[in-house]
């Protein structure tokens, strides 16, 4: 079992694939069967192009966002434009964006179904309700596999995206 900043935990469906792995494994060497060597290594491959491509997505994942502007009167809506790419050749599952959350909105998550062209675009709004200054946009990003055997959660470098809430004027 990894834990902290290692690659990822070991889950009840990696122990039951792994239990599965060796049974069949055991079941040709014993019975010298052809069929069940080749469902180990079906399995085997399964895992392999699983670990693969969070590994590979992981490190070619960016996550850029844009708010339509800094300074906003309270009670405007503002979009913010999330782009997220990778560049891995294997699939991976849809990118599971945490949201943060903002003064009336609560933190959400974002899957991103369309990621499979390798690049995506979405708009998020929310409206400005309390003045002060608020940091929106998205706080994490997870990537797993195509199977859910592994999964690896990161944290995006977004220094410098602060909302500035106004109040509104008077006249």
């Amino acid at each position: 079992i990894l834990s902290g900043k290692e690659l990822m935990p070991v889950k009840k469906g990696n122990v039951t694939l792994a239990i599965c792995f060796g049974f069949f494994l055991l079941c040709a060497l014993s019975m010298g069967n052809r069929m069940y060597l080749l469902i180990a290594i079906i399995i085997a491959l399964a895992w392999l192009f699983s670990f693969a491509s969070v590994r590979m997505a992981e490190k070619s994942v960016k996550v850029e966002n844009a708010l339509s502007g800094l300074k906003v009167n309270r009670g405007e809506v503002v979009s913010m434009e999330i782009a997220v790419s990778h560049r891995s050749p294997l699939p991976i599952a849809p990118v599971a964006l945490r949201m943060r959350a903002t003064s009336n909105t609560p933190a959400g998550t974002i899957h991103l179904t369309q990621l499979g062209r390798r690049r995506q675009r979405v708009v998020h709004k929310f409206a400005a309700d309390h003045v002060g200054a608020m940091f929106p946009g998205v706080e994490s990003y997870e990537v797993s596999d195509v199977f859910g055997f592994f999964k690896r959660e990161h944290r995006p470098d977004m220094a410098g995206q602060e909302l500035l809430v106004l109040p509104v004027p008077f006249d």
